[in-house]
């Protein structure tokens, strides 16, 4: 092999070393290592204008490409200095320079820029042969859209609750849905996603496919995890190449009033009450605080209507039990025969007798200034919101025989189930308004409008009596009804005694007196029965309770869930419509609060993922705990080891683990309901309920504990 075939191949080797190593790079050909020969001309050898790289040459849109070429001679030598013209038929690419000069190495580059539009164009290259001739080198560069784009999403806010993070989510596709679309139908799943620990905030969702539509939805989270806003943003069509700025704005959800509330409502009626009201009233309670009149009395109506005397009636129709408390001169017979019986019953049971006699005048307190446990059952309409009221609980201040500061024991609820006794339901409209205060943001004002209050009152005095009055009295009275506290306090054979001694008008006195005291107790029964108050709309005269007013409700943890009833406040009237200058103000409207009600539970598999069996004070502010379902407040679950309330799922850490030690409190139905070494009991935990009411204290809530 002669020395130039050596250096030929040299040469050719170094040259396609070059191309290889340049297929798109940015940078001119490199030179020749020093030493070998480069074609000057002079051996008049034809020459080739060669393009290395692909071709058709692919661009997307915008973006440029380095074409490079090279001029040599045919046997490979190449040839600086010489000058190369490139143009360019189409308008799909323009090109950086028209004239180009070899370098050492024969190489030449022009860049190609890409423009918006797709489409096709034909760059030429031409350079001069020795013998005159002009050689060309052609490329096709193709232009075309990236097949993926990016999207640049800011998530900014202008929720009330502060936002504190986001969750952003880009639906990519020829025809997502709208954000108008989103609104009515279920939301698909997601191309991308991605988490915003701020905001405001950005980020940059890559490797999108272009030509296609993109519709951006974003959540925000308050600092307790609530999703408490929302915002939506159509991005338009995806461009390849390019990062598509888009802008949501989270905007805060609408909280739910709607739903069952629970509250307890103080009604004091005072001296407002109209007949005939007040004169039961005045009954019952004279009834108990001069028991021996009052059996007296009933015996000698019975002989009045059974003999035609005139003891107790005249004209053959009894006087009132009232008229003789009165005028007791103008009733010798039963004046007379009282004050034996009350002799008499004074030294048989002594201080039992002054007792009960003392609860007549607590009676008139219990019967009209009391608690109702309702249940408000709120809806929402397109004009504002309707409310269905129902009675459902009361709660009396009844001390006998509690120590003295015990509320535990002297407040005594009462459940009015009992399809006799539950009045029934009251519906009205109300509107709603947003009504923030200070630390308090969501915050809304139900304004109702004017209703009539449908209430079986004598059945609720009924309750009241039976349940509570009449079983608190001394064992050897109490009953279960007027008839029984009669017959047990005051004794037919008694009776007889303070008519006569003779044996016979004591027998004969004693006789009329069992049926007669059994009689007269259902009598007053049923007086209270009929006593229901009917008024479907007294604002347009009917006779009845109106009734009307405003109460709050809040949202307090910031969930867009109303939970709380504040400032229940409704003025309540008697209205007579046969004298309307005669309606009387209640002495004190009906207030209260309350809580939105919740599922009851008996263990966390009723809740739910997410949901924990949560015991807390009942509404009624009594000594009871109530459980329902309620979202977990901590991550520890029931049974497992805690150092204070916020870490236990249901909100409790108690010392019902073994050896005493804290655990978190787990309601239960069954040992198997309890975590391991546990068991179900009727303890397992104390709740302080001081915070419900002062003076409940502490009470156990059922659940599990260490045996």
């Amino acid at each position: 092999m002669t020395r130039r075939t050596i250096l030929l191949t040299l040469s050719a080797l170094a040259l396609t070393a070059g191309a290889a190593g340049c297929d798109g790079c940015a940078e001119p050909l490199s030179e020749i290592p020093g030493g070998l020969p480069i074609d000057d001309g002079d051996g008049a050898e034809p020459r080739v204008l060669s393009y290395l790289g692909d071709n058709p040459l692919v661009l997307y849109r915008g973006d440029s490409g380095l074409l490079q070429f090279t001029w040599k001679t045919e046997s490979g030598l190449p040839v600086a200095g010489d000058a190369i013209t490139v143009s360019v038929e189409g308008d799909a690419v323009t090109l950086s320079a028209e004239s180009l000069t070899t370098d050492a190495g024969g190489g030449a580059s022009v860049r190609a820029n890409a423009g918006s539009e797709d489409g096709d164009a034909l760059v030429i290259a031409r350079a001069v042969d020795v013998d005159g001739s002009v050689d060309e080198a052609r490329v096709t560069v193709r232009v075309q859209e990236d097949p993926a784009g990016a999207l640049v999403v800011t998530v900014t806010s202008t929720a009330r609750i502060p936002v504190v993070g986001a969750t952003a989510r880009v639906l990519v596709g020829a025809n997502p849905p709208t954000c108008a679309q989103l609104q009515l139908s279920p939301e698909p799943a997601a191309q991308a996603s991605a988490d915003y620990t701020t905001v405001p905030g950005a980020h940059t969702f890559e490797g999108l496919t272009s030509g296609l539509k993109a519709t951006v939805i974003a959540d925000g989270r308050s600092a307790s995890g609530y999703v408490v806003a929302r915002g939506c943003a159509e991005a338009g069509v995806i461009v390849g190449g390019l990062e598509l700025p888009v802008s949501v704005v989270l905007t805060q959800g609408e909280t739910v009033v709607a739903g069952d509330y629970d509250v307890l409502m103080h009604v004091a009626l005072g001296d407002a009450l109209p007949a005939p009201y007040d004169a039961t009233v005045d009954l019952i309670t004279a009834l108990l605080g001069n028991p021996a009149g009052y059996a007296v009395y009933i015996v000698l109506r019975e002989v009045d209507q059974s003999m035609g005397t005139g003891f107790v009636s005249t004209g053959g129709v009894a006087h009132r039990f009232r008229d003789l408390e009165q005028n007791p001169t103008a009733f010798g017979t039963w004046n007379l025969a009282t004050n034996a019986l009350d002799n008499l019953l004074e030294d048989q049971l002594g201080q039992t007798y002054v007792d009960v006699t003392n609860v007549g005048a607590g009676v008139r307190d219990v019967v009209s200034d009391f608690e109702i446990g309702t249940r408000l059952s709120v809806d929402e309409t397109a004009v504002g919101l309707t409310v269905d009221e129902r009675w459902r609980d009361i709660v009396l201040y009844w001390p006998l025989p509690c120590d003295e500061g015990d509320l535990a024991c002297a407040r005594r609820p009462l459940t009015l189930d009992d399809l006799e006794l539950a009045p029934v339901v009251t519906g009205y409209g109300a509107s709603i308004a947003h009504a923030p205060v200070v630390g308090e943001t969501e915050r809304y004002l139900v304004s109702t409008d004017p209703h009539g209050l449908d209430v079986r009152y004598g059945a609720l005095l009924l309750a009241i009596l039976e349940q509570v009055v009449f079983p608190s009295l001394p064992p050897d009275v109490a009953g279960d009804s007027f008839g029984d506290v009669l017959t047990n306090l005051v004794g037919c054979a008694n009776i007889g005694q303070s008519f006569s001694s003779d044996p016979f008008v004591q027998a004969l006195v004693a006789g009329v007196c069992e049926g007669a005291l059994n009689y007269a107790g259902q009598e007053i029964e049923d007086q209270l029965l009929q006593l229901q108050v009917d008024a479907v709309n007294p604002a347009l005269g009917e006779e009845g309770l109106s009734a009307g007013g405003s109460m709050v409700l809040v949202d307090h943890d910031r969930d867009l869930t109303a939970e709380l009833v504040d400032d229940y406040l409704y003025n309540v009237a008697w209205n007579y419509p046969s004298d309307p200058a005669a309606t009387a103000d209640i002495a004190a409207p009906i207030n209260g609060d309350g809580l939105r009600s919740r599922t009851a539970c008996v263990d966390d598999a009723v809740c739910g993922a997410g949901a924990s069996c949560v015991a807390r004070g009942s509404y009624l502010k009594v000594a009871v705990v109530e459980l329902g379902c309620e979202r977990a407040k901590g991550v520890e679950q029931g049974g497992e080891s805690c150092v204070g309330d916020a870490d236990c799922a249901s909100g409790l850490c108690t010392t019902v683990g073994v050896g005493n030690a804290l655990a978190c409190y787990e309601a239960c139905n069954a040992n198997a309901d309890c975590a391991s070494g546990m068991i179900c009991g009727v303890s397992g935990g104390s709740l302080d309920l001081d915070a419900v009411l002062p003076g409940l204290g502490e009470v156990e809530a059922p659940g599990c504990a260490a045996p």
